[in-house]
């Protein structure tokens, strides 16, 4: 697992000219906070997930089958997305176009000490609207809504570059080239041992 991990203080420097604003997507996200979501919502979720996230490698475990679909049943995406805690800690960003789901972002948050970790615990988008800044247009839609208030650091568990940058995208003039690696190394253990979604470090 490798974790991208940006500390707060960095979103909101007005000297930092250093990169250009990104490029947002002509559609606008839809933002839902845990107790919104519906079944059916959830249901759509898991359908987009399963049709268009990836494939197993060719190591995968039995019974799965290498170069097979990885799949999400809305039960499971339920509980690995919107984590454990209060339901008004976990956020779901979608973006629609003509009425389908062809993106999405879930998120949730929990304290650590002084700090408020905001995690992207899933990022997908419909294969055939890739490269049109919907990752990155939902992400900005999170760290613009009420949720992301008091989070003091955001990361996501993901070696995916376009899931990386889209993540970077969310603090201002931060480049991905710039992200501070031995800062991700040393707070991200921590961070993640307090999460209400469970990963093996």
């Amino acid at each position: 697992m490798a974790s991208h991990l940006h500390t707060r203080p960095q979103f909101s420097d007005p000297n930092n000219t250093s990169a250009e604003e990104p490029l947002l997507s002509h559609l606008k996200p839809h933002i839902l906070f845990g107790n919104e979501i519906t079944d059916e919502q959830l249901v759509q979720c898991a359908s987009l997930f399963s049709k268009n996230y990836g494939l197993w490698g060719p190591h995968a475990p039995n019974p799965l089958k290498p170069g097979a679909r990885v799949k999400m049943q809305p039960k499971k995406l339920r509980a690995e997305c919107l984590g454990s805690g209060d339901p008004k800690d976990s956020v779901l960003g979608l973006m629609l176009k003509d009425g389908e789901f062809v993106g999405q972002a879930f998120a949730t948050k929990w304290a650590v000490g002084s700090e408020t970790i905001g995690w992207i615990t899933q990022l997908v988008v419909d294969a055939n609207e890739r490269r049109k800044r919907i990752a990155t247009s939902l992400l900005q839609g999170l760290a613009a809504s009420s949720w992301f208030t008091d989070i003091t650091m955001v990361g996501v568990a993901s070696t995916h570059p376009a899931a990386c940058n889209a993540v970077c995208n969310m603090v201002p003039g931060q480049r991905i080239s710039e992200v501070n690696l031995s800062y991700i190394q040393e707070n991200a253990p921590k961070a993640l041992q307090s999460s209400t979604v469970k990963y093996s470090i």
